[in-house]
């Protein structure tokens, strides 16, 4: 990331990779003129919280704009760290491909953040997906078996990012779901389905009809 503004009450960085600008709020009291403001409540010229509170302010205005329909591109505050800590593994920004004018979308602007999983890390995340998320799930009653692409391929949409353990619901600032794509070796998705079975996806009996 590269730091390309330095402010009173944040700092604006880029990463040069993906074109997405982050804000860095800052704890640091500041006066008008710039300095520390050793006043009220303040330990080594800092307000324990200010930062966050800048950062809920911000994120609460981009969250008006776009329930007005102004679009601003805006991925969250805390989506990126969140998905790193699920997956164990940076996430990487997507971008888009063509510019849509209706939706004020320009090529290579951010439209959403992906992470692709392999060998070792990839199994740690199936065992914590099957033997500890879907158990949190709300109502959880096995998972469907028609989201398969016909291919093999399995896809599901998890609401909420809170089923899983690494996020401390104290720390939430604004909940998101997300899609999951298990990606395999088989050709149809019979196959797919007796392979992830075998390595024990709950999926949903299907009901007998002749009963």
């Amino acid at each position: 990331m590269k730091t390309i503004y330095v402010g009173k009450t944040k700092n604006v960085l880029v990463d040069e990779e993906t074109g997405a600008v982050s804000l860095l709020f800052k704890d640091e009291a500041t006066g008008e003129d710039g300095v520390f403001d050793p006043g009220f409540n303040t330990v080594g010229g800092s307000v324990e919280g200010k930062g966050n509170t800048g950062l809920r302010v911000s994120q609460y205005f981009f969250e008006l704009m776009e329930q007005a329909g102004i679009p601003t591109h805006y991925l969250g505050a805390d989506i990126e760290k969140n998905i790193m800590m699920i997956a164990g593994q940076k996430p990487v920004i997507a971008k888009s491909k063509k510019a849509i004018s209706n939706f004020k979308l320009r090529q290579g602007m951010p439209v959403g953040i992906n992470v692709t999983l392999r060998n070792e890390r990839m199994y740690d995340f199936i065992y914590k997906f099957v033997h500890i998320v879907l158990p949190r799930t709300r109502d959880f009653r096995g998972i469907s078996s028609k989201s398969f692409d016909g291919k093999g391929n399995y896809s599901i949409a998890i609401r909420e990012h809170t089923v899983f353990p690494e996020i401390n619901p104290d720390d939430i600032i604004k909940h998101h779901g997300m899609q999951i794509t298990f990606v395999t070796s088989a050709t149809s998705n019979d196959h797919g389905l007796a392979l992830l079975k075998s390595i024990g996806f709950p999926f949903q009996e299907k009901k007998d009809k002749s009963k």
